[in-house]
């Protein structure tokens, strides 16, 4: 104290100050300055003090979410087959995905040949008793849709059937051939082999759900490569004419499952589809 103000005591401060006005006014100016460096210092050592836990947490936040995306990669790849196969989530989803779209949202953009094969070795892949493999399929394009619509309509012809039920076939046809098929990149006959196996007969109904099986094969993999479809029963009155199922290289007792018309769609989103309750569906014994 007395070094800095030249005081050698307390008591000696009290003294002199009181003899001295001047030096009070100093003492007390010093007095006041110190205490409003206190005082406005406070602010700063709260904003120091809440920026570091700020930054703590901060810190920690990065450090959780940094172990919850190594978590989450282990899960992934736990989940992933080591064969590359999809999740089971990505194949739940992928036939959830999967819609009818009709001919008339089809777009302009075409399906290659290539993208066709690779739909066809997928519907190859469906089980089959005894591997008979009864599907067989006629890819058809815009010449061949045609010449199928016409041998069809030649077809209802033919029928001993009452000519309403005969008109209202033939304008079903024809509206497909001037309209839905112009929008069709491809369109393919579901055909079923009844006698697949030189050396064995199967059970019908066991090559119809194979080829239909195939059928379900083919439209999950074009969902899959952004490949849409319909699958129409064609015409209830001429698909088992002789004639036509010649035209599809058919014998007499094969079957024509329906058609299968190939596009490409920007109308996908707008397609909504439901089903009803599994539940409602399943008896456990």
């Amino acid at each position: 104290m007395e070094n800095l103000l030249g005081f050698s005591s307390f008591d000696d401060m009290f003294r002199k100050l009181s003899e001295n006005p001047a030096k009070l006014s100093v003492v007390l100016g010093l007095i006041y300055l110190t205490g409003l460096l206190c005082v406005s210092s406070i602010p700063y050592v709260y904003w120091q003090f809440f920026e570091r836990k700020k930054h703590q947490a901060a810190v920690a936040k990065g450090q959780a979410k940094s172990a919850e995306a190594v978590q989450l990669t282990a899960n992934a790849s736990a989940q992933q087959p080591s064969s590359g196969m999809p999740t089971p989530e990505q194949t739940f989803q992928l036939m959830r995905t999967r819609r009818t779209i009709f001919p008339r949202d089809f777009s302009e953009e075409r399906v290659s040949r290539q993208e066709v094969e690779r739909m066809l070795e997928a519907a190859n892949w469906a089980p089959t008793h005894g591997r008979s493999e009864p599907w067989r399929y006629v890819v058809l394009g815009q010449d061949g849709m045609q010449a199928f619509a016409n041998a069809t309509l030649e077809a209802i012809d033919r029928q001993d059937i009452d000519p309403e039920v005969a008109r209202k076939q033939r304008g079903k046809i024809e509206k497909k051939r001037d309209n839905d098929m112009l929008k069709t990149s491809f369109m393919i006959v579901f055909g079923m082999k009844r006698q697949a196996l030189p050396e064995k007969r199967m059970p019908e109904w066991e090559e119809i759900a194979a080829t239909s099986c195939a059928a379900q094969n083919l439209m999950l993999m074009g969902t899959a490569m952004n490949i849409i479809g319909y699958w129409s029963s064609w015409s209830e009155v001429a698909k088992d004419d002789i004639g036509v199922k010649k035209f599809l290289g058919l014998t007499e007792e094969d079957q024509c499952l329906g058609v299968y018309y190939l596009g490409r769609s920007q109308s996908v989103g707008q397609y909504r589809n439901a089903r009803g309750l599994c539940s409602e569906k399943v008896t456990w014994m």
